[in-house]
């Protein structure tokens, strides 16, 4: 008769699934098709026993149930269950010893049946203790995870607990379960999805079906001791607040978003703040604190001292179970925004902005960049921004998953990059799809286009200017490891070194270095102006013999207009007209924008032709050109009747072959030739040092078939002394008029001495000279 007829017999009948009766005793009275018997006028019934070892599901309602065995959360199953059972009438009561629930230990538990009939309740009061761990397992399993937003769903625990539960169950309607518990925490460790790691939590969480309250709830969270405040929303939401104390190694431990963590390596201290995490559809977190006590030295605006404020809050929003937004502001300054998806099992940023000193509006796609700033370290924000999630093995975090930049919009009056500083910089850039950056830059040193990719960075500019004072930057950055400094294709309209407006530049260099050791080989370096073309190669490289590095260049200077291109290399006002070429292979240790005399060496030729000199200021740069075109000794000259040099000589042409060893220049062939005048040299020249020694022989009177000789040796290897004995001073008339020199001393004031004419006992011999 139990096993049939209503709803509430079909759970009676279902609900013990398991079990042994025993010293049990019946008594019936009145005809059993009734039950139940309404107050006994119909008949009277009394069952007594001990149960052992029972399993109870308390799902067992039928259809209208949610049995947890078929994979629907349901109530779990109680197994393991020793208790007395009393049915007296049309009331149910079991008085259980001991039971287990996911291996949690049960005691004293009644559960009671007060009426069968169509709206009968269970009711069941009871006390659990064991991991907590296990409990956690329990309320995952049952209803009561929907009732808090899955909000223990992946929170891991370790310790014992003890639970004070009460249920109330429509036995035909399960899910309609009425529950009242208190919770208490004896030193656990609980680790909440999306929220800091807690320790040693003590206190009691009491919870219904529609809310939970916290009683004297703390923990050890961030590094100090927090109070957790717990309650529920009007809306149904879970609000669990904490203040406290946070220190930053365990913040470091904490959080492990890039740019956060890099700030944290660069911070020290500790600090006060406010947490909350919100339970509805989704969990969202928030933390704010001043900051007071916190020191941190990483890059500006994010720069403070431990006893400054700078208003901290990181903010995490949900947007349903796979995608959230993280916001962080700290001061005004500094605003973060980044729009996440769940992949794989982790977030990944899908679009976000960082903005200092701008309003942090969300691009269509990526992650953008803005910056209005005084200065901006470029690199040191890459380096920041970019640096991948901390160690996997870490305790769970607030946030994971690094950040890539894919856009840019600064503008700054200097910019730092690649050890250069750039003024009054406005740079737009954005991420091509090979992985590398596609710019625009205004500069007042660079104006044009740059892409940048792994193995090669193109710039094509309007304008390339590198001062004076920041070559030492620029040979820095040429210093820079392989991967971090690509081959250089450079493409300049206007190209500016120093003062010198030098034209247009096409630059194409190979980084062909070790890691940590580049090495440029230039494969081509022209210059392009109206007046001159300069085509060059070469290779900057470590010095096999030391630690500097070692330039080797061959070149070819073709001028069109020598005076103009000798103004332009900033020899002003030198020379007028002339046309030919100067070129060389040399090489020198130390920067490729400036030579070191004291270690150049190589080989040089020298071929002018229809120019004249001016007057050069012998005080200035230009005087080894005044000793080029004799007016360093115009004095000596014009006593000699060599007016036309010290007026600035007219030349038809200029020949000269010489080498140079360790900054010093020698040659044997030196030739100049005017109109009515020849000038041959042999000797050598300190470019260290600035002095000479030298043989000059003046021509003052010769016609034109003595200066063609002149300009027309054959064999220059036999030196100056040599051709003038066999060829010009055997001359009677060229003997006659030819005037000899020995000069040495610097150039800015040389010692000129006159060989006597026909002389056999001169000054100085050739021969010495040489």
């Amino acid at each position: 008769p139990l096993a049939a007829g209503s709803a509430t017999r079909d759970w009676l009948r279902q609900a013990l699934v398991a079990g042994r009766l025993s010293d049990g005793a019946f008594r019936v009275k009145g005809d059993l098709a009734q039950f139940p018997f309404d107050n006994g006028r119909d008949g009277e019934l009394r069952i007594t026993g001990r149960v052992s070892d029972a399993t109870l599901d308390v799902n067992a309602s039928g259809a209208q149930g949610e049995r947890s065995n078929e994979g629907t959360k349901g109530w779990p199953l109680l197994t393991g269950i020793d208790a007395d059972l009393l049915i007296d009438r049309a009331a149910v009561t079991v008085t259980a010893q001991r039971g287990t629930v996911y291996g949690v230990q049960l005691g004293n538990v009644v559960a009671r049946v007060t009426e069968v009939g169509r709206n009968t309740t269970l009711d069941v009061r009871g006390v659990a203790e064991g991991p907590l761990s296990d409990m956690l397992l329990y309320v995952n399993a049952s209803p009561v995870s929907r009732w808090i937003a899955g909000v223990t769903t992946d929170t891991e625990a370790s310790g014992n607990a003890k639970l004070e539960l009460q249920f109330g169950f429509p036995l035909a309607r399960a899910n309609e379960a009425k529950v009242a518990g208190a919770l208490q925490f004896a030193g656990n460790d609980v680790t909440f999805v999306d929220a800091p790691p807690m320790s040693r939590v003590n206190g009691t969480l009491s919870f219904t079906e529609s809310g939970v309250r916290s009683t004297n709830l703390s923990a050890l969270m961030l590094g100090g001791q927090a109070k957790i405040d717990a309650s529920t929303r009007a809306d149904g939401g879970f609000v669990f607040a904490a203040t406290g104390i946070a220190t930053v190694p365990a913040l470091r431990r904490a959080v492990t978003l890039g740019p956060v963590q890099q700030l944290l390596d660069r911070s020290q201290g500790s600090a006060r703040y406010a947490a909350t995490l919100t339970v509805t559809s989704f969990p969202e977190l928030k933390i704010e604190s001043d900051l007071v006590g916190v020191a941190i030295n990483a890059i500006a605006p994010l720069i403070k001292t431990a006893a400054e404020a700078m208003p901290l809050r990181i903010e995490r929003v949900g947007a349903g179970a796979e995608r959230d937004e993280l916001r962080i502001n700290a001061g005004r300054a500094l605003a973060v925004r980044l729009e996440r998806r769940r992949e794989q099992g982790e977030f990944r940023v899908t679009r976000g902005v960082i903005a200092l000193n701008e309003p942090a509006n969300l691009p269509e796609s990526g992650v953008l960049v803005m910056a209005t700033v005084p200065r901006l370290d470029l690199e040191a924000w890459s380096s920041l921004l970019e640096n991948p999630a901390g160690d996997a093995a870490s305790a769970k975090a607030i946030t994971s998953s690094g950040v890539q930049i894919d856009l840019l919009a600064v503008r700054t009056p200097e910019l730092v990059l690649m050890g250069r500083t750039f003024r009054n910089v406005t740079l737009g850039a954005s991420r091509a799809a090979d992985g590398g950056f596609n710019a625009n830059i205004v500069s007042d040193g660079v104006v044009g286009y740059i892409a940048w990719r792994p193995e090669q960075i193109t710039a094509r500019l309007s304008r390339l200017s590198i001062p004076a004072a920041r070559k030492s930057e620029v040979v820095e950055a040429l210093r820079a490891p392989l991967k971090e400094l690509p081959a250089l294709d450079i493409a300049a309209e206007q190209f500016e070194l120093g003062d010198l407006k030098l034209g247009r530049l096409e630059l194409f260099a190979q980084n062909i270095g070790a890691a940590n050791a580049p090495a440029w080989r230039v494969r081509s370096a022209d210059i392009t102006n109206a007046d001159m073309k300069l085509v060059a190669s070469g290779e900057w490289a470590p010095a096999a013999s030391s630690g500097a590095r070692r330039m080797k260049m061959n070149f070819k200077l073709d001028a069109r207009d020598a005076g103009a291109t000798l103004d332009r290399l900033g020899f002003s006002g030198a020379m007028a007209a002339g046309q030919g070429a100067l070129e060389g292979d040399v090489e020198w240790l130390g920067s490729p924008l400036d030579i070191d005399y004291p270690t150049l060496s190589g080989t040089l030729a020298l071929s002018l032709d229809d120019g004249r000199f001016l007057k050069v200021d012998t005080g200035n740069a230009a005087r080894l050109l005044s000793l080029l075109s004799l007016q360093s000794l115009s004095r000596t000259l014009l006593l000699d009747g060599g007016r036309q040099f010290s007026e600035g000589f007219a030349f038809k042409s200029i020949r000269a072959d010489a080498t140079v060893t360790q900054g010093v220049v020698s040659t044997n062939n030196f030739r100049m030739a005017g109109a009515s005048a020849a000038a041959l040299m042999s000797g050598t020249i300190d470019l260290r040092n600035e002095t000479q020694r030298l043989h000059l022989v003046v021509l003052p009177e010769i016609d034109a078939s003595t200066a063609a000789l002149a300009l027309g040796v054959a064999n220059p290897i036999l030196g100056l002394g040599a051709f003038l004995a066999t060829y010009v001073l055997r001359n009677p008339l060229s003997k006659a008029f030819a005037l000899e020199y020995d000069i040495t001393g610097p150039w800015a004031d040389p010692i000129v001495m006159r060989r006597a004419r026909g002389s056999g006992n001169p000054a100085v011999s050739v021969e010495s000279i040489k």
